[in-house]
């Protein structure tokens, strides 16, 4: 069930999933606090879901702590990974939302590649439509970076009426998630 205006459907670091052959389906932005468990869990649910049994994996998924070696270019690696993503999942949280490090990878993707392609994945926190603005609400738990990026509302998938259980099902993740990539394929 995905949603949009609070509708219920089923993290600083980033995560990415892969699109072409060579680069990824999705990079996920998060703040590591709250959202590492639940970045780790959409990695694997994403790469194990519905996998051709002649593949490694159903998708190519980029995260920082699964995926990055120790290096002294954190932001170059960062932002290959945003360069060769097709999309780009923010997990919403007010950490989130207060992370430096998240708003400057959303800031990246809206200067490079627009805001059609960003999946927002509300966890926790405020998020709320403003149509009479025509942006989220002042208290929405959004980087300041996605403030004025949609021309119109997005839609969302609200796991913030899930349980820790329930998110720990594979199944949930991968079927809420996947039905946002699908629409763009």
């Amino acid at each position: 069930m995905t949603g949009g205006n609070g509708v219920s459907a089923a993290s600083g670091g980033a995560a990415v999933v892969g699109g072409s052959s060579d680069g990824f389906d999705a990079f996920i932005s998060y703040a590591r606090e709250p959202s590492t468990p639940l970045a780790s869990q959409l990695q694997t649910s994403m790469e194990r879901f519905a996998k051709p049994w002649n593949k490694l994996r159903a998708m190519r998924v980029f995260r920082d702590d699964q995926s990055m070696a120790a290096n002294t270019s954190l932001w170059s690696t960062i932002e290959r990974g945003l360069r060769e993503s097709s999309h780009l999942i923010l997990l919403v949280t007010p950490q989130a939302a207060a992370s430096q490090y998240v708003d400057k990878e959303i800031q990246w993707w809206v200067e490079h590649k627009g805001s059609a392609n960003i999946l927002l994945v509300h966890q926790r926190g405020p998020l709320a439509w403003d149509r009479s603005t025509n942006d989220f609400t002042l208290d929405s738990a959004v980087p300041p970076a996605l403030r004025g990026a949609y021309p119109e509302e997005p839609r969302w998938t609200n796991l913030s009426t899930f349980t820790d259980a329930e998110l720990a099902e594979p199944a949930v993740l991968a079927d809420l998630l996947l039905h946002g990539l699908a629409k763009d394929a």
